[in-house]
């Protein structure tokens, strides 16, 4: 069970992703302290391809910066407001990649379909074991799902003290990640951390084997 923080942070994540969705960006840059595209590019490092899935990609910056990349990028998010942020952005930066609203817990994509699935500071959907089912279904085999966030082993005691409210969700869930991956999905799970000044970034790779 989550609590109170957690339950208020939950909340106010959805409020972004919809009503207030015009405020993500700088909402995102001003609780991570700058750090927020780091955290997200980090995740380029691992991309395996060449079809790629970004899983909740919220106003579609990491999409784009794929897309230029050269990957076979499609993208998942279930928030309208998301979704037109994202075409606007698109057709600023002259950028196209194909996307679907839909549910992470039901993709609506064949088996095998990915070689890499992205998630960059994902919401509470990923501590459930359906959407990793899901995951593990849309994977090719040798494929692999990024999971990329903040570390809450941060230097500065005054972050470690932020990043446990504002990102505690992972936190609470983290015990039972590779429990849960393993037993619903199949997949190997590793953990990577970046550094990045004083604040960690931290890297989940769940690989497909067969």
């Amino acid at each position: 069970m989550l609590n109170w923080i957690g339950r208020l942070y939950l909340w106010a994540c959805h409020r972004l992703y919809n009503e207030f969705a015009w405020t993500y960006d700088w909402v995102s840059w001003l609780v991570s302290l700058g750090h927020w595209w780091g955290w997200r590019t980090a995740a380029l490092d691992y991309l395996i391809g060449p079809q790629v899935l970004e899983v909740g990609f919220g106003t579609g910056d990491l999409l784009i910066e794929m897309s230029r990349q050269g990957w076979d990028v499609h993208g998942l998010e279930l928030s309208p407001a998301m979704h037109r942020i994202t075409a606007h952005k698109m057709r600023r930066c002259g950028v196209w990649a194909p996307r679907v609203r839909g549910l992470v817990q039901v993709m609506p994509f064949p088996d095998g379909a990915f070689n890499s699935i992205v998630s960059t500071c994902p919401a509470e959907f990923i501590l459930q074991p359906l959407a990793w089912q899901e995951f593990g279904r849309v994977l090719a085999p040798g494929g692999r799902v990024i999971v990329t966030g903040a570390s809450l082993r941060a230097d500065n005691p005054f972050l470690q003290q932020v990043f446990r409210i504002v990102f505690g969700i992972l936190e609470q869930g983290q015990r039972s990640w590779h429990e849960r991956i393993t037993a619903t999905a199949g997949l190997k799970v590793t953990e990577v951390e970046h550094g990045e000044q004083s604040v960690r970034t931290q890297i989940i790779i769940a690989e497909k084997l067969t």
